[in-house]
């Protein structure tokens, strides 16, 4: 399949997958990384990009998230399975790796399956609840077996202790001694090979009896263990083998629980390795900020706004760029410096990560096909084993290239035919790009040479392309301009830099018609281009002023038509206030009666009642009219204290509350406060009315919505008239396009349909139907 390793290189691949391995939580997935390499299957890298865009989602909604803690323990489990006894510490990793999985699975089990393919790894985890309890019993925090993990172990370093004391007590009592003071070098208890020992002066070593194990390094101090500690010392030597040789039994039982499970340990860590590489791409599509491409099995290329993700976010140049079996081939022309190679690299660079599952630094929406290989002449090295120049250099890589190539590959080749006679250069590399073509396989070359835009646009199936210069800064933009090749700006810099008009005349002379004429008709394109782009900015610019107009006016209308709202309620609260108010005092003059207070006084109270009455001039309202009965859909129905006609979206219920539709306003009224409308007919003519809103609504309300780019507020006021509109033309689900982006959006969304009237359900979209970008409403 062609040289792919040279090929990684030139493309900087491996740079990229250095800048993956920093996202990786372990040694483990580092390592698996290292080993990253592209796949040229159509269905394993579909499978790749949706491991990856799992892991991006669960991110994305659960940013705390991690996969921190665990180790790699292959080579501990490897040793236990062939029962070599494993290290205190060795457990503890172990142990460590285990929680790890545990807190990975309890993750998981919450999101059931949401994420199919991570699940898959979840599945191969298992519990090892057993094995967690023998090692936390058995090994302590700093990695040492525990002194209680067999009763016979603890009983031993009950011994030890004991044996100990008395040993230090016996010593402590002889360094302080009258007898001795003189012959110790200090009055202290060490220790040497094990045992309790004192600091005698070299010279009264004789005098103490005893077994002399160590001596200070100049010789003046001698270490002697006494012979009344002797017996004492020795059984403490006994007690510490026999504590030894109980570890070595509780390490050893461990071991064999840790060989009893070792296939299932090494799931654990291929399973969490696995899902450490997925979630190092999702962490590494957040940095780069780049979008899941869209992988199709026809031969097809369509980048929007890509981005060579080695090139600083504040200083690389999007870029669009397009090929299809139409277009399966394309020539770049431009000035040096333009950005021809970095777009060469760019393609295959963002191709070769998306074979590897990897975002890509460009819009979402952009496409790519599977390639079986890329193929890459890139850069002027010389091949010095070889003593090849350039050229030949060139050709050798070309030369391979057209030996291994095929109908699915691409080939990206920079400057091609340069480094030799520039008549031969143009006449060879127009001849490897006819042999390309003839071969099918796609292709983007590079070059300098006039021939080569003449071929590309005269071939059907070959574009030309071009980086933009400015020639007022005569500097590149680093623009791509499909369909537009560049032209020479060698005479124009010249001009511009003072160089004398008649020389620039005359070495025009010395080219062709041809030339001349194809150099001032490129110049007048990209003249008329600049011109219809910044029209086109104007426009654009102008569509946006008229939307922020449109959407204020609606706002001030919403907001008046609101306040009118609320200032008719608030005058019919107080109202009934006041009623209430009255209503209370009556009772209390009928209480007055009842009670058989003075006439006198009562006919007081009710003439200031009267009084209070005449003068704010409030009454109960009555309202002219019959109440509707059997008011169903569609019915048309006034609303007197509102003073306007309304719509029935919803028959009584239980309270005799109905829901109607004044104007923008959805509104729940009792159905004493309505009354039948005289002026629109019998029932026959108030449906037809309906029928016809609703025929009406039908010519352009449509089962899905696109609120892509509206900010919270903008959505829910749009969502709230559309979601009317079509509960009243009767769509039983309708779809809300709202897009992935950060999620805010989608969480707005839903966060209002939950606690909207007519929503019955709603869920996300499924494969097909728009996936996390989709909100699907059930009405």
């Amino acid at each position: 399949m062609g040289p792919r390793k040279c090929l990684l290189e030139k493309l900087e691949y491996n740079k990229v997958i250095s800048m993956l391995e920093k996202e990786a939580s372990s040694s483990l997935g580092m390592d698996r990384i290292k080993q990253l390499v592209p796949a040229y299957a159509f269905s394993t890298v579909n499978n790749l990009l949706l491991e990856t865009s799992e892991a991006h989602e669960i991110l994305r909604l659960y940013p705390q998230f991690t996969l921190r803690g665990f180790r790699n323990i292959k080579p501990f489990v490897k040793k236990a399975a062939i029962q070599v006894m494993l290290e205190p510490d060795n457990f503890l990793e172990i142990s460590t790796t285990v929680r790890s999985g545990n807190l990975v699975k309890k993750f998981f089990a919450a999101l059931e399956g949401s994420y199919p393919l991570i699940h898959n790894q979840v599945k191969r985890i298992s519990h090892f609840n057993d094995l967690s309890k023998a090692i936390e019993k058995a090994i302590t925090e700093d990695g040492a077996v525990a002194e209680n993990a067999t009763p016979k172990l603890r009983s031993i370093c009950r011994s030890i202790a004991d044996h100990k004391n008395k040993v230090k007590e016996k010593l402590q009592s002889m360094v302080h001694s009258a007898a001795l003071q003189k012959k110790l070098q200090e009055q202290i208890v060490t220790i040497r090979n094990d045992r309790y020992v004192i600091p005698v002066k070299h010279e009264f070593a004789s005098s103490v009896p005893g077994l002399i194990h160590d001596q200070s390094a100049s010789g003046a101090t001698v270490f002697i263990e006494p012979m009344a500690v002797v017996e004492l010392n020795n059984r403490l030597k006994q007690l510490i083998l026999e504590k030894q040789a109980e570890e070595e039994k509780v390490l050893m039982e461990l071991t064999e629980k840790v060989a009893d499970v070792s296939d299932e340990l090494m799931e654990l860590v291929e399973a969490l390795t696995e899902l450490d590489v997925y979630f190092a791409k999702a962490k590494l599509a957040y940095k780069l900020k780049a979008s899941k491409p869209i992988i199709v099995e026809e031969k097809y290329i369509r980048l929007k706004k890509a981005r060579h993700p080695l090139i600083n976010a504040a200083d690389v140049v999007p870029i669009d760029f397009w090929m299809s079996e139409e277009t399966k081939m394309v020539v770049i022309t431009g000035p040096n410096t333009g950005g021809k190679t970095v777009t060469l690299k760019t393609i295959g660079l963002l191709s070769l990560m998306a074979q590897s599952g990897l975002f890509i630094p460009a819009d979402e929406e952009s496409c790519l096909t599977v390639f079986d290989n890329i193929f890459v002449d890139i850069g002027d090295e010389q091949s010095l084993e070889q003593s090849l120049s350039t050229f030949s250099s060139h050709m050798t890589n070309i030369i391979e290239i057209l030996n291994f190539a095929s109908k699915k590959s691409l080939i990206l080749l920079d400057e091609l035919g340069a480094g030799t006679d520039p008549v031969e250069g143009a006449a060879l590399a127009r001849a490897i790009l006819e042999h390309i073509y003839e071969i099918g396989a796609f292709a983007v070359a590079t070059t300098h040479f006039g021939a080569l835009k003449h071929f590309a646009y005269n071939t059907k199936g070959v574009e030309n392309a071009s980086v933009e210069f400015d020639d007022l800064s005569l500097q590149p933009t680093y623009k791509l301009l499909m369909g537009l090749p560049g032209r020479s700006n060698a005479l124009e810099i010249s001009r511009r830099l003072g160089l004398k008009d008649n020389i620039i005349e005359n070495a025009k002379s010395f080219m062709n018609a041809e030339e001349v004429e194809v150099g001032d008709l490129i110049q007048r394109l990209e003249k008329n281009r600049k011109e219809i782009e910044m029209e086109k900015h104007r426009i654009v610019e102008e569509r946006q002023e008229m939307e922020k107009l449109k959407e204020s006016m609606k706002d001030k209308i919403e907001k008046f038509k609101q306040r009118e709202h609320a200032l008719l309620e608030k005058a019919a609260i107080e109202a009934k206030d006041l009623l209430k108010q009255f209503k209370k005092e009556t009772k209390e003059i009928l209480a007055a009666l009842n009670s058989c207070r003075e006439v006198q006084d009562i006919q007081k109270r009710i003439k200031g009642l009267d009084e209070k009455i005449n003068a704010i001039r409030v009454k109960e309202p009555t309202y002219d009219g019959d109440v509707p009965n059997n008011i169903q859909p569609g019915d048309v129905v006034l609303i007197p204290k509102l003073n306007q006609k309304a719509i029935v979206l919803q028959p009584p219920d239980e309270n005799g509350e109905v829901l109607v539709q004044a104007g923008i306003m959805k509104v729940s009224i009792n159905i004493g406060e309505l009354r039948a409308d005289k002026n629109t007919g019998d029932k026959e003519q108030q449906k037809k009315s309906f029928t016809s809103i609703v025929s009406e609504k039908n010519q352009y309300i449509s089962p899905e919505i696109d609120i892509r780019g509206c900010k919270a507020e903008e959505a829910v006021v749009t969502l709230d008239k559309y979601l009317d509109d079509a509960t009243i033309t009767g769509l039983n689900q309708v779809a809300i396009i709202h897009g992935k982006g950060t999620g805010a959006l989608a969480k707005a969304v839903q966060a209002y349909l939950k606690s909207h009237p007519q929503v019955k359900e709603y869920r996300f979209g499924q494969q097909g139907e728009g996936s996390y970008g989709v909100t699907i409403v059930k009405l």
